[in-house]
């Protein structure tokens, strides 16, 4: 079962992480609302904030946060699923795809290829990029016979789940 941290338990771990890396505080407000884990003061202050402002805002404590913890060590980023990805995922995709580049940061997406005509995910998430910085690995399905074992850690009929990861769509 999945144990979940209580937000002034998370709140209290990013605070340490962002005094560590000697952040400006004014950011973390941004951060915490972003996680949902702010205090009532700090969402009230997002709050009364114009929308730009606080896209502004979380853009920048992300860039902060993100580059202290690369330049402190190697970070994988994985956005998996990118076919159900809604337009504020794709724009942070491709912020931290545009900022991150000079940076010691893995950036991990997958998307269904069948799952993108007329919406081309990837291309727009990024878009600007130079083609030979953005390597693409086309991956076939799984097959029956891959289905098998993972259907057997979920006790789910291998045939079943085959057909089902084969046909789900997004919504």
């Amino acid at each position: 079962s999945l144990r979940a941290t209580p937000p002034a338990a998370t709140r209290e771990s990013l605070r340490q992480e962002w005094v560590k890396f000697h952040l400006p505080d004014q950011n973390l407000v941004y951060l915490e609302a972003l996680l949902g884990i702010e205090r009532d003061a700090s969402s009230s202050s997002v709050a009364d904030r114009q929308r730009i402002e606080v896209t502004q805002g979380i853009a920048d404590a992300m860039r902060e946060y993100l580059t202290a913890v690369a330049l402190a060590s190697p970070v994988v980023l994985i956005f998996d699923d990118l076919h159900w990805a809604d337009e504020a995922t794709l724009e942070f995709l491709r912020f931290v795809a545009r900022r991150m580049h000079a940076l010691p940061v893995l950036l991990v997406a997958t998307s269904r290829d069948n799952e993108n005509q007329g919406r081309p995910i990837l291309s727009r998430a990024f878009g600007g990029l130079s083609s030979s910085s953005v390597p693409r690995l086309a991956l076939g399905p799984l097959s029956a016979a891959a289905v098998a074992p993972l259907s057997a850690q979920a006790g789910m009929r291998p045939g079943g789940l085959f057909r089902l990861s084969a046909t789900a769509t997004p919504s």
